[in-house]
């Protein structure tokens, strides 16, 4: 099974391993490896380098169309409605004024997910407040 691990390198360390990488293609195989077990190196070095040059390259824009717009605002209306009268987010209590910013924040971080723009997975931390009740002096 393949795993992708998406790693966070300084340009410094990028070109490390790019440069580690390249140097291992360039060296004699030793006479204990064979064949194989070389060849196999050296496609995963250089599977490694162009991956590394890949990321050097300029990203390109992601341009949101007026179709995508239209589902962010249908999305966030619909989540509007969802938002409970006591919302709490990481146990602070939610002003009802602020349900719509966080209807169009939610329906922003929606579209941002759908189309694999963030590196995480993200969402509002909703926490229940119904268990928590007033101290009692």
């Amino acid at each position: 099974m393949n795993k992708t691990v998406l790693l966070e390198l300084t340009t410094r360390e990028a070109e490390l391993v790019q440069k580690l990488a390249s140097n291992f293609q360039k060296e004699a195989r030793s006479e204990s490896e064979d064949f194989a077990d070389y060849d196999r190196r050296v496609n995963q070095c250089n599977s490694i380098v162009s991956k590394i040059e890949e990321s050097f390259k300029p990203k390109s824009e992601v341009l949101m169309t007026s179709k995508d717009l239209f589902n962010i605002i249908s999305f966030a209306k619909d989540k509007y409605h969802q938002i409970p009268q006591n919302a709490h987010i990481s146990g602070e209590e939610v002003k009802e004024s602020h349900h719509v910013h966080i209807s169009i924040a939610n329906a922003m971080i929606m579209w941002l997910n759908g189309n694999g723009l963030l590196k995480n997975i993200a969402s509002f931390d909703y926490t229940d407040s119904s268990c928590q009740y007033e101290e009692n002096d």
